[in-house]
């Protein structure tokens, strides 16, 4: 009997534990650990906590699906407990942008921001990867940051296999995975310390990219630790404070209310890229909305291809 497609109607749980998914089914969706919720969420119920475009999303897992049973490795699991990479790849030599989906670092929420935003960059003629970095308890600085060196490290080592094309390659970051992102672009604590080339392009929706303007955020909690009340580190992971010249394109976009993250955020991130002369477009919408993704039927829908045009300058 012809299996079923996935639609907006299956049960998470069935999503989850799909044989083609069985050696990453732990992370493909979020939050990880909320498994009896997972038994009576349809895909579609998502659309109740977040922006959530279910029919697109669904199209994807088939074809994340589709691609594993065509034989391709699709999640590459990397050493370290809980951490790897989705492989979304077209090959033919093109650039690759690296995801890295948000989630507080508590989380990865590659359901809402990576896998569809993945698929996207691959219909616009781009290879595509997701990060799975360290979260919760292992997400303290620099962590998170030795992963993403790890996934470069990867993609770059591996490239004539994957057939990928390693110059100008951009970083594509949402909420907390904005702030690693951004971090990663930083020369002193990002590329430049684990001897790697700087991103072409950097993209970034509803950024935590600074650690000055929430007092209480669980994304700085989870990257400073104990710490996380010293000025001096929040200062020296806050990026807006760190931009220069030589400082990646870069493509940012947030909601003027966000009700998440504050706009002070992007606001602070532009400036800075003004003041410094750097090449960037930044688009601030209506709305309070935060998790919002490719954004489909809002006024930021369409911003991939917009970012694609600055990566391409």
């Amino acid at each position: 009997m012809k299996e079923k497609l996935f639609s907006p109607n299956t049960r998470l749980w069935a999503i989850r534990h799909a044989k083609e998914f069985k050696s990453f089914r732990k992370y493909i969706l979020c939050p990880r650990d909320f498994q009896i919720a997972m038994q009576v969420y349809r895909l579609k119920d998502i659309a109740c906590f977040y922006p959530f475009d279910s029919e697109d999303a669904a199209i994807t897992f088939n074809e994340m699906r589709e691609r594993i049973r065509k034989k391709e490795t699709l999640f590459v699991p990397f050493e370290k407990k809980d951490t790897g990479i989705y492989q979304f790849l077209i090959g033919e030599g093109k650039p690759f942008v690296l995801i890295l989906p948000g989630g507080g670092y508590e989380d990865v929420c590659a359901l809402i921001e990576g896998y569809s935003t993945a698929r996207e960059f691959n219909r616009l003629g781009y290879n595509a990867f997701i990060g799975l970095y360290s979260v919760k308890k292992n997400a303290l600085y620099p962590s998170p940051l030795e992963d993403v060196a790890k996934m470069l490290e990867y993609i770059f080592k591996n490239r004539e296999r994957l057939h990928v094309s390693i110059d100008n390659y951009a970083l594509c970051g949402f909420s907390a995975g904005g702030h690693l992102a951004a971090s990663f672009c930083v020369k002193d604590i990002g590329y430049n310390r684990y001897s790697l080339e700087r991103a072409n392009t950097l993209m970034i929706a509803y950024g935590h990219t600074s650690f000055l303007y929430e007092k209480k955020s669980r994304t700085v909690r989870n990257f400073l630790g104990r710490k996380w009340k010293d000025r001096f580190l929040r200062e020296k992971f806050s990026v807006e404070k760190h931009i220069d010249k030589a400082f990646p394109k870069t493509f940012l976009w947030q909601c003027k209310n966000d009700k998440v993250v504050s706009i002070k955020n992007s606001l602070a991130l532009a400036n800075s890229l003004k003041k410094n002369e750097c090449m960037y477009e930044y688009i601030q919408i209506d709305g309070d909305a935060h998790g919002l993704g490719l954004g489909k039927g809002t006024a930021i829908e369409g911003w991939v291809e917009k970012a694609i045009k600055l990566w391409e300058k």
